[in-house]
């Protein structure tokens, strides 16, 4: 989480106490933030200590930000109590240092008699920076009350411990002066939603979880997306018959290839290089039956509202004189519907 914000104008030490109850973590991608902008006031922050608070309206990073010289800082209530939700998450505020000034960030609790540091920055340029710490084992050093001993790494038990009962956030100013801005401790976001399809659209609402459909389009309205949709494919209707008969053809004509699918789906149908038409060896064993229709358009793939067909104009080559020849329909369901032909 960030604490965004670090302007303290500083003697000897201006310490910055801090102590933060989160929300639980949102459900969502986005993270949950707990902050102070200081771009309307002192946000409730107190000092702890001899010296004024000093809230200035402008010249932060941006807005206003607050300093107090030698002092410890403490934050209003919101952020106090259980800080669970901040595991994994981050703390991070912006500073501006003058000259030999700096700081340094502590979290505190009571209850297990744990002090965490979570790293200081005593970079004095005049300008606002930020400083970032991970809620990790990795991304803290005990200064106090660890198994481990000081400068070692807290155990995740004794991490938990310590946000799980988060008195105190501490910036402690170094002799110069420190400006304070942006407070800010974020929760870890939640891992993005699985989609395993990478349409943009999460599993647990895609319509068609395995197949890319950014669109979600549902042109049936079965709660299944076209893209999975297996079609009401029942068969070719006339001039064509289905297997196991034979359709008798003149090679160089072209026929209307009609089937439905129970319903207008639109005319992105067919899959990539559909329909195919591969040679294959006749068998003059199976019935026969003359194709009844031609035609002489080729218009490609249309519906039919009326009759509620698809209607395909294949057009044959009169090369394929002598030959059988297998249409192979293939839809975007991935099914594959065939018909055979002899060429006369």
């Amino acid at each position: 989480m960030s604490l965004k914000g670090l302007g303290a104008a500083v003697a000897c030490a201006a310490t910055l106490v801090l102590a933060a109850l989160l929300p639980a973590a949102a459900s969502g991608v986005a993270p949950v933030v707990v902050e102070s902008t200081f771009d309307a006031d002192a946000d409730g922050w107190a000092v702890n200590g001899p010296g004024p608070l000093s809230y200035v309206s402008t010249g932060g990073n941006p807005g206003g930000y607050i300093s107090s010289p030698d002092n410890s800082l403490t934050a209003q209530a919101k952020f106090l109590g259980d800080q669970s939700a901040m595991a994994g998450g981050q703390i991070s505020f912006d500073f501006r240092a003058g000259a030999g000034g700096g700081q340094g960030c502590w979290l505190w609790s009571d209850t297990p008699g744990i002090q965490l540091s979570c790293g200081t920055a005593s970079t004095a340029t005049g300008s606002w920076q930020t400083h970032t710490a991970n809620l990790t084992t990795s991304g803290l050093i005990c200064s106090f009350g660890c198994s481990g001993g000081v400068g070692g790494s807290p155990t995740q038990a004794e991490l938990d411990a310590v946000l799980a009962d988060l008195d105190i956030i501490r910036v402690d100013g170094t002799p110069g002066t420190v400006d304070i801005d942006n407070v800010r401790l974020t929760t870890q976001a939640p891992p993005p939603p699985a989609d395993n399809d990478g349409d943009g659209v999460p599993d647990a609402t895609d319509n068609c979880p395995t197949t890319a459909n950014a669109d979600q389009a549902d042109s049936d309205t079965d709660g299944t997306g076209d893209a999975c949709d297996t079609y009401d494919f029942t068969g070719f209707f006339s001039p064509v018959d289905n297997p196991p008969a034979v359709n008798i053809l003149k090679a160089g004509m072209s026929v209307p290839v009609k089937f439905s699918l129970g319903a207008d789906l639109g005319l992105a149908i067919l899959a990539v290089g559909s329909p195919s038409a591969q040679p294959v060896a006749c068998d003059t064993s199976a019935p026969v039956d003359a194709v009844e229709e031609t035609t002489t358009t080729n218009q490609g793939l249309t519906y039919d509202p009326f009759a509620d067909q698809y209607v395909y104009v294949w057009k044959t080559s009169k090369s394929w004189a002598g030959q059988c020849r297998r249409l192979a329909l293939k839809l975007t369901d991935e099914t594959v519907h065939e018909a055979v032909f002899r060429l006369r």
